[in-house]
């Protein structure tokens, strides 16, 4: 089961029908805000035709079109986390990771997956029961 949580929608306020999220500078430039925008008040822009339509464009045609620049990407094909949903795989309660995206993440078989979850453990320099936790919860297809 999957919980599905959208925030309304930060121009009219509407339940949003999407699951994008943008980013911007608190007006004191403290910190950033995340907010949602319905579909009606979603830009024309690369970034919503790209994840509306859950495209893997790989990093270097996300960093030329200006997206994703200094962001996380999928493991298998580069697109950066802001363009493309990821598979979130949850390895104890509470904890979850997601080093590929969900089309690339559909498209593998548990061990096809599991070299993309060791790359990432390994980056986490991560304790060998995480790594324990992690293997395991891959090969069930979590």
């Amino acid at each position: 089961m999957r919980l599905e949580m959208y925030s309304p929608c930060d121009v009219c306020g509407n339940k949003c029908e999407n699951d994008m999220s943008f980013h911007k500078w608190q007006e004191d430039r403290s910190s950033w805000l995340q907010y949602s925008l319905c579909n009606k008040h979603l830009p024309k822009s690369p970034r919503v035709f790209i994840w509306m339509h859950n495209l893997r464009v790989g990093r270097a045609v996300a960093s030329f079109l200006g997206l994703g620049i200094g962001l996380g990407g999928c493991y298998k094909c580069g697109t950066p986390w802001d363009c493309i949903r990821s598979h979130s795989t949850r390895y104890n309660p509470g904890s979850a990771c997601f080093p590929l995206c969900e089309p690339c993440w559909q498209e593998l078989t548990p061990t096809d997956r599991l070299p993309f979850y060791l790359k990432l453990l390994s980056h986490w320099d991560a304790t060998p029961e995480r790594y324990c936790e992690v293997i395991q919860a891959v090969l069930e297809g979590k």
